[in-house]
């Protein structure tokens, strides 16, 4: 296996990318390609090259992809967390994903785990041509979490997402709020074992940073990628 670095253009702005590839057999040839990206505010080297590596040993190439303002990739504000926008991101990276001299662009599947499992269904629904998708824990939308939200909760979650989009609208740094914490912290994700899963998921060394703008909660409200999935053709 090799891993390339590359990377596209996603809205002019660039969004950096792994390529892993399969070892050459005797009979060298194009493998099918898998189109890989992370979930809620998390960047390509938190675990996803262990899943692009074990592909790989199976004869299939990965491309692993950073969303804009996250990793490696280019966009401001850092860390922002935009459906509308990571929707663009994986559309820029499945066209460049059929324009690799060395794989078969024929034959490819996108991955998407937690919130890129939506993703993914949203993508799938409207691209033709995927051969496969694999959706895992995905997000499918909010309806059944927010009825279950207590209202004091909800009441900062909209304070905050209002905040932040006074400020952004006044041309000011984010409001940002933690990506992860524990039960008695407010952050996007808070479940009891929350923090222990973004420890085993962040690397030594890494630049990523527990926080995001708070205007997502907003967008996540509107997003139901459930809606698309009935359109999926591919398995």
């Amino acid at each position: 296996m090799k891993r390339i670095e590359t990377g596209f253009e996603s809205a002019g702005t660039r969004c950096a990318a792994w390529l892993f590839l399969p070892e050459s057999g005797a009979e060298p040839r194009r493998p099918p390609v898998i189109v890989m990206a992370h979930g809620f505010g998390g960047q390509r080297e938190m675990r996803l090259p262990e899943f692009a590596e074990r592909f790989a040993a199976c004869g299939l190439a990965a491309l692993v992809f950073d969303y804009r303002c996250f990793g490696a990739s280019d966009g401001e504000p850092r860390n922002l967390i935009d459906p509308r926008r990571h929707l663009e991101d994986w559309r820029a990276a499945v066209e460049h994903a059929r324009g690799l001299p060395d794989v078969d662009a024929g034959r490819l599947a996108l991955w998407g785990t937690s919130f890129s499992g939506g993703h993914v269904l949203a993508i799938g629904s409207e691209v033709s041509g995927i051969s496969a998708i694999v959706s895992q824990v995905p997000f499918v939308g909010m309806d059944r979490r927010g009825a279950r939200m207590p209202l004091g909760t909800m009441a900062r979650a909209l304070f905050a997402g209002l905040r932040d989009l006074v400020r952004a609208a006044r041309g000011a740094s984010p409001y940002y709020v933690p990506i992860a914490g524990p039960p008695e912290v407010f952050a996007f994700l808070n479940t009891p074992d929350v923090m222990d899963a973004f420890q085993d998921l962040v690397p030594p060394g890494s630049t990523w940073q527990n926080r995001a703008p708070a205007r997502v909660l907003f967008q996540m409200l509107r997003y139901q990628p459930l809606r698309d999935a009935a359109t999926i053709e591919a398995p």
